[in-house]
């Protein structure tokens, strides 16, 4: 049996949010509030989980899944940030989470057991973490208390059992 659930921002807002069929138990869920807010989620395969939470304005989120038992997790609060998590295999577990305005977050997997965390806060934070393989982990917090300051992060992880940590601050 299929399932599809949407929670639409309202129309007056001018959010809008796009869900692809499920497989089989797949479960996606949106929630908007502001304007201008854009969500999209994907999944192919079973058992997956997917959720955007959005607050503020002209903020895009997505989430592309395909495999089993992924795991993604997407908020946003503030203006114009960008998050996007792309998950292929088994077992994997994305969380994106973004504060504050220009920030960019970007997680992909390839694999079975890979974890990634991304978290920051403030203005035009950029973060990448790219996995392929098996049982990696990296976790990316970044800090910048507008205005002037940003920071830049990227993850690459290829093979097993890697694990990545990266803190950066400014204040």
């Amino acid at each position: 049996m299929k399932r599809i659930f949407v929670a639409l921002g309202s129309l007056a807002l001018l959010g809008t949010a796009a869900v692809a069929p499920a497989s089989a138990g797949n479960y996606a869920t949106v929630n908007q509030y502001g304007t201008w807010n854009n969500a999209a989620i994907a999944q192919q395969g079973f058992s997956n989980l997917g959720a955007i939470y959005q607050q503020g304005a002209v903020n895009h989120g997505q989430i592309q899944q395909q495999g089993g038992y992924n795991q993604g997790y997407v908020q946003q609060h503030g203006a114009v940030n960008y998050g996007s998590i792309t998950q292929q295999g088994w077992y994997n577990t994305g969380i994106l989470n973004q504060v504050g305005t220009f920030n960019n977050g970007q997680i992909t997997q390839y694999g079975f057991y890979n974890a990634a965390g991304v978290f920051q806060y403030g203005c035009a934070n950029t973060a990448s973490v790219n996995q392929a393989g098996n049982g990696n982990v990296a976790a990316v917090i970044q800090l910048s208390p507008c205005p002037g300051g940003s920071n830049n992060a990227a993850v690459y992880q290829n093979g097993a059992n890697n694990t990545a940590v990266i803190i950066q601050g400014q204040f």
